[in-house]
């Protein structure tokens, strides 16, 4: 039987895009471009241009032609102070909108695709870990006030403010959109009335009218290690603090399962799955010792594919049928848990090909993995690669 089917969400990490054709044989290095900096931030596409930041430093965001790698235009701020973007560019339109978070306060800013030129911003004060999705013109994003708040994205104009119910936001996290629906892990740190933190953790928000479709309140008051995954009729998150994934009814917000996976070795503990994809009929995350692959409909483990892995900054990424992921699985090790980058068959779960980059600095990761028709981009130790 068929696993269900991924939403392909405009605002959404690449890596949901499960329609787009992948990379099945050993890749070359197509381009490879450097602005000047180490740090690459999340690239996006926008037609044929490919846009990409720089996450520390002096900072500054850049368009390339994806083609050639000819540089089309850089903004390297306005003299305000650092400009360092972590967070996805998103492309609405002719609008890319950044969200720069190293300014005090924050800024969220539209650009121009084709020149680069500021078009607008608007002042908004939100957690480390918030990040901005975008559909149908419209821009989502969490303040730190308490809100998750909806900009039009050729104006920078506020078109609604959704309140979860006071101030003091605990948990930041990357609004996904599908269908007209807002899903995000967000909540409130301050106490609720009975004494306990407040633990409404996952929300369903009407992407047009920021009126409240459900919420679903978590066993703790913990935050996503990354975001949601939905698909046709489910919604899956990962809780970090208490290191649970959730499978929950889109229509409707009721839980169907908890997974918390659990391994004895030295000291016996639970491992948070992070990063999790869906590709294959399956969900698939990261712990420390293996990939782990989850049914959607029970939550029960599938396969697990042992090794050694950097749970804490999961590169996984998934194109048609194929898994990218980042590691050093048992079946074909590599020299340390950053630096190679490995696809996976989801159906057949064979080792398709690894890839690995020399850098200056040893071991350097391979990030930001963005699956395109026949390649990925996928940034490393000062550069911008496109494989194909």
């Amino acid at each position: 039987m068929a696993g269900p089917r991924a939403v392909v969400a405009i605002g959404t990490p690449a890596q949901s895009q499960s329609a787009v054709t992948p990379l099945r044989t050993e890749p070359t290095v197509k381009l490879a471009i450097t602005a000047g900096f180490r740090d690459w931030g999340p690239a996006t596409l926008a037609g044929d241009a490919i846009i990409g930041s720089n996450m520390t430093g002096r900072g500054g965001v850049f368009a390339f032609d994806a083609t050639t790698g000819k540089p089309r235009w850089s903004w390297r701020g306005d003299g305000s102070g650092g400009v360092s973007v972590s967070a996805p560019i998103v492309v609405q339109g002719d609008t890319a909108v950044v969200l720069l978070k190293t300014l005090h306060p924050s800024r969220l800013m539209g650009l121009a695709v084709a020149t680069g030129k500021e078009r607008w911003h608007v002042e908004v004060e939100v957690l480390r870990e918030a990040e901005v999705a975008a559909a149908d013109g419209l821009l989502f994003v969490q303040t730190r006030d308490g809100h998750l708040r909806a900009y039009d994205a050729q104006t920078g104009n506020e078109a609604w403010a959704f309140s979860f119910g006071g101030e003091d936001v605990a948990c930041g996290s990357r609004p996904v959109v599908a269908d007209g629906v807002v899903y995000l892990v967000g909540g409130l740190e301050a106490l609720s009335t009975v004494g306990e933190r407040a633990r409404d953790r996952v929300w369903a928000i009407d992407a047009k009218t920021g009126q409240e479709k459900w919420r679903h309140r978590t066993e703790t008051s913990s935050c996503a290690n990354s975001p949601v995954v939905v698909t046709d009729d489910g919604v899956f998150v990962t809780l970090d603090g208490e290191r649970r994934t959730y499978g929950l009814d889109r229509a409707t917000g009721r839980r169907r399962w908890t997974q918390m996976i659990t391994r004895t070795t030295d000291l016996e503990r639970d491992y948070a799955v992070r990063g999790l994809v869906q590709g294959g009929g399956v969900l698939v995350g990261m712990t420390s010792l293996a990939l782990v692959a989850l049914d959607p409909a029970t939550g029960r483990v599938v396969w697990e594919l042992p090794g050694s892995f950097r749970d804490q900054v999961p590169t996984l990424g998934v194109a048609g049928n194929v898994l990218y992921f980042q590691g050093s699985p048992a079946a074909r090790p590599a020299a340390a848990t950053s630096g190679t980058l490995h696809a996976l068959d989801l159906g057949t779960r064979e080792l398709l090909w690894s890839f690995t980059r020399p850098t200056e600095e040893p071991n350097w990761p391979l990030s930001n993995v963005l699956p395109f028709d026949g390649g990925l981009w996928v940034d490393t130790y000062k550069t911008l690669l496109k494989l194909q």
